[in-house]
């Protein structure tokens, strides 16, 4: 076997330190080529594969993706108009594509073009007459135009889709409230209600409805629940403050201020609420001792000083009184 003698190919004026890395170039190029014919020219037929050119659908694919990322950086920069040209273009490449044409409806609602947006959910549902968060989508487009009979409309098909979306109860509830349909509202929060027995904001907004219907036990009993759910829930509580004022529950209007204080020992509106109770009550002792913890936590409050002031008047402390309305004065010039 005949050894080639690479040095040779280089020609007798070869710089040796030229010549090794010569050799070594040479020795890879020779050993690529061997593997490229062991090969079958693998390579070469892998990159054959890759520049086929893509079918139609592949090119509108990757069309509909580019200008629907451009809507979207677009809309981020708050240039509405502009991202709302590019998302047409991405539907023109993705005809079929619902997600884009919620998207296209959402940018109209951004510039409050609520005709358009509606036509185009109107379009997504022709497309897919079973897709509840489209019926949603439309309700809220009809709300927010006073459209209440037609939002009502929407959100009751939603429902038929999905009988178990608390949102959606909430929603025509809601809009009932809206259209003053007080009983019909009292009925879809009770419907929620009773389908999920946890749901905070279905027993409070049947609370707060029943409240206005003067149906006052219901409404009690719903707020009740709520505190099962949510024991210090500060803004239930005060709204059975309310029920029980109306009612004439004196014991739970000072129970029901005394938990709120129990769950909230720093609030004001409370300890003011249950003092001046106190004092309608004629229970002058424990509406002085109320307003002067108050003031303890509070040197400056008027709204305090002024019911010290008028706990001492009736008492005839009238020291006590000029003392409580001095400090007040100097409190409103400094």
């Amino acid at each position: 076997m005949k050894i080639l003698n690479f040095g040779s190919l280089l020609g007798p004026e070869r710089n040796p330190h030229l010549t090794a890395k010569a050799i070594i170039v040479l020795c890879v190029s020779v050993l690529l080529g061997a593997l490229c014919l062991a090969t079958g020219c693998a390579v070469v037929k892998q990159a054959a594969v890759t520049t086929e050119p893509k079918t139609e659908q592949e090119t509108q694919e990757v069309g509909a993706y580019y200008y629907y990322t451009q809507s979207h950086l677009l809309a981020k920069r708050g240039n509405l108009v502009e991202a709302t040209d590019f998302l047409k273009e991405a539907i023109a490449r993705d005809k079929d594509s619902l997600y884009l044409k919620r998207e296209l409806a959402r940018l109209y609602l951004q510039q409050k073009d609520y005709d358009r947006a509606s036509e185009v959910i109107r379009e997504v549902l022709a497309q897919n007459p079973e897709h509840a968060p489209s019926f949603v989508m439309l309700g809220g487009i009809y709300s927010t135009q006073a459209k209440h009979d037609m939002a009502i409309e929407s959100y009751q098909e939603a429902l038929k889709i999905d009988p178990d979306a608390e949102r959606v109860y909430l929603l025509l509830g809601s809009e009932y409230v809206k259209s003053k349909a007080y009983e019909k509202a009292l009925a879809v929060y009770q419907r929620l209600t009773k389908k999920k027995p946890d749901s905070f904001p279905g027993h409070f907004h049947t609370g707060t409805v029943a409240e206005s219907l003067e149906q006052y036990e219901l409404a009690e009993e719903a707020f009740l629940k709520c505190l099962e759910l949510e024991p210090g829930y500060e803004r239930v509580l005060f709204e059975l403050v309310d029920i029980y004022r109306t009612t004439d529950q004196d014991e739970k209007v000072v129970e029901t201020y005394q938990r709120i204080l129990s769950h909230h020992p720093g609030n004001i509106k409370a300890s003011v609420g249950l003092g001046q109770y106190y004092l309608e009550m004629g229970r002058l002792e424990e509406a002085k001792a109320v307003f002067q913890e108050l003031i303890t936590r509070s040197q400056s409050n008027p709204l305090v000083l002024k019911q010290i002031a008028l706990i001492y008047l009736d008492q005839k402390r009238y020291e006590d009184a000029v003392a409580a309305l001095n400090t007040l004065l100097d409190n409103d010039t400094n």
